[in-house]
């Protein structure tokens, strides 16, 4: 009986290699493997990228609430350094915003005219560069928790943008640029500037957070 030839069906840019069984196994070339592997992998790209912007909306919520419970806590620690120096200081009235912070731009603005006398002046910074801070921006953050309320600091930005009122050029800024400037004495006030601007930046969320935590309490 005689064997019957196997016709040769491959097309010609296929090649073939025998196995075990005699039977002849069909192989893509290496081209064509890679150009199917580069397909499937431009296909996954847009789920990649969805995935990726997914995260990092997640990481920035996270961030911001991380921030916000930071800055409670340290408003915490804040109120009681504040206390203790107070105590200490107890015979003095003369910054009783270290007791009351400001709540209004009235308040402010009288403050800020009380500190056109040079002896206030000196007073208020000694007072205020005592309330400490590990960063410039941490001292900042005392410093302004310690004068106002972040309801007051909402109304503000540095250079009075989006509607606010500008607070570079209340009498204020520069006391608080003194005094952190006594706890940090190589940092800039360029830096200390950009670290007030930051920090009433984030003033209204901060605000919102704590009314939205009282309401559930």
């Amino acid at each position: 009986m005689s064997k019957k030839s196997i016709p040769e069906t491959l097309p010609r840019n296929t090649f073939s290699e025998p196995c075990s069984s005699g039977l002849l196994i069909r192989q893509e070339p290496e081209s064509d493997r890679e150009l199917l592997f580069e397909a499937d992998v431009s296909q996954d790209v847009p789920s990649s990228a969805g995935q990726t912007n997914l995260c990092s909306t997640e990481l920035k919520k996270l961030e911001r609430a991380m921030f916000v419970r930071l800055d409670k806590l340290e408003q915490k620690m804040s109120a009681i350094e504040t206390l203790l120096r107070t105590v200490v200081q107890t015979s003095d009235t003369s910054c009783e915003f270290l007791v009351n912070p400001c709540q209004s731009s009235q308040e402010l603005d009288d403050l800020c005219l009380k500190l056109q006398d040079n002896d206030f002046r000196k007073k208020n910074v000694h007072y205020l560069s005592l309330l400490g801070g590990k960063t410039p921006g941490d001292a900042i953050r005392r410093v302004l928790r310690t004068i106002g309320t972040n309801s007051l600091w909402s109304k503000y930005s540095m250079r009075g943008r989006k509607g606010k009122k500008k607070f570079g050029e209340l009498n204020i800024c520069s006391v608080i640029i003194q005094a952190c400037q006594k706890i940090h004495p190589k940092v800039p006030a360029k830096v200390l500037e950009d670290c007030i601007a930051d920090t009433l930046k984030y003033a209204p969320h901060r605000e919102s957070r704590m009314e939205h935590e009282q309401q559930t309490d």
